[in-house]
């Protein structure tokens, strides 16, 4: 049970950073407003 949940964490991990760094790569402006704001 732990080690299912600790393969989702990661799937959802992985999948969420590969979401994020092709929207960055898509809207480079989105980027750049981001680390302007943080």
């Amino acid at each position: 049970m732990t080690g299912l949940l600790l393969s989702a964490f990661c799937v959802g991990t992985i999948v969420g950073a590969w979401s994020i760094l092709s929207l960055l790569a898509l809207r480079p402006d989105l980027g750049e407003r981001w680390r302007k704001g943080g």
